[in-house]
């Protein structure tokens, strides 16, 4: 399942974590919406997911190249090549800017002024708590 984006009507959270699990790496459905309990949950894994994308099982076939780009809300189906590039280029440069972060982790909290700030975070499943810490 490496390298796949699963099309489908509407999905469950608990199908969505077992899929994550087996290495989905995006995910669009045709009902749901932004603030539905795979989106959220979508989010706290990493995944890019659109939902409410009518027709989408008609439009997309087994084995098309789809970008889900979830920070505009959009599908790309079968972009050319140039398209791509820019694409890859970017999520390589939000993983560096990831690992950037996570260095960060364990730092105080604190302004540029030098005021230390509480940081608080929530979390709905373990992962989401192991990533607060």
């Amino acid at each position: 399942m490496e390298d796949t984006v699963i099309v489908a009507d509407d999905l469950s959270p608990s199908d969505l974590a077992e899929l994550a699990e087996r290495g989905m790496i995006g995910l669009i459905t045709e009902s749901g919406g932004e603030l539905s309990h795979c989106s959220i949950l979508a989010r706290a894994l990493g995944l890019p997911y659109i939902a409410g994308i009518r027709q989408a099982s008609q439009m997309i076939n087994e084995g098309m190249t789809l970008i889900v780009d979830a920070e505009r809300g959009i599908t790309l189906i079968q972009p050319d090549a140039e398209r791509l590039s820019r694409y890859r280029e970017r999520q390589h440069e939000q993983a560096r800017r990831r690992q950037q972060l996570r260095r960060l982790r364990g730092e105080p909290a604190r302004t540029s002024d030098g005021v230390d700030i509480g940081l608080w975070a929530n979390g709905e499943t373990t992962q989401d708590l192991s990533l607060a810490v």
